[in-house]
């Protein structure tokens, strides 16, 4: 509870909502709905201001300044995102394979890149997929390194 205004004391439905309001933030407790709903009953009016993972907050009028707890569980994202080590060792090994379009010299910098955001991600405790995700990510940098390498190679002989 934030605060109530001097006009709340006249009013004791006030107080004891915000007494069971404060402790419903902490406890599951169905009684700060059952006074709510009877404080819309007598005045319908709720300004919102903001909101959070678990609660809302809201103010009655002028008087008084309500937190309610959200009555629902978070939603999980799909997919389950992956690491951000892993996201950047393959968006380091798609520019690995663009570079082999430039006779390889890009392909042997990112893929550099690619395998070291891969050996970054082995430092971190993870599970076993992504350990396997990040040792196919190891693999294919350095596929992608010995094809620039040699591309690399190929255009030096043309060139020389």
């Amino acid at each position: 509870m934030t605060g109530l205004a001097g006009n709340s004391e006249q009013q004791p439905q006030y107080k004891a909502l915000a007494q069971v309001n404060n402790r419903a933030a902490i406890q599951d407790d169905p009684n700060p709905y059952l006074l709510v709903q009877e404080l819309l009953g007598k005045d319908p009016f709720l300004l919102y201001i903001e909101e959070t993972d678990e609660l809302y907050h809201v103010r009655h009028g002028t008087e008084l300044d309500l937190r309610v707890r959200k009555n629902r569980s978070l939603p999980e994202p799909f997919p389950a995102r992956r690491p951000a080590l892993l996201q950047k060792a393959y968006r380091w090994l798609w520019m690995a394979c663009l570079g082999l379009l430039i006779a390889g010299l890009g392909a042997m910098v990112f893929a550099t890149l690619a395998a070291a955001a891969a050996l970054g991600l082995n430092l971190h405790p993870i599970s076993r997929a992504d350990r396997i995700r990040s040792l196919v990510v190891l693999l294919l940098s350095g596929a992608l390194w010995l094809g620039g390498l040699l591309l690399s190679a190929i255009m030096l002989l043309h060139v020389l």
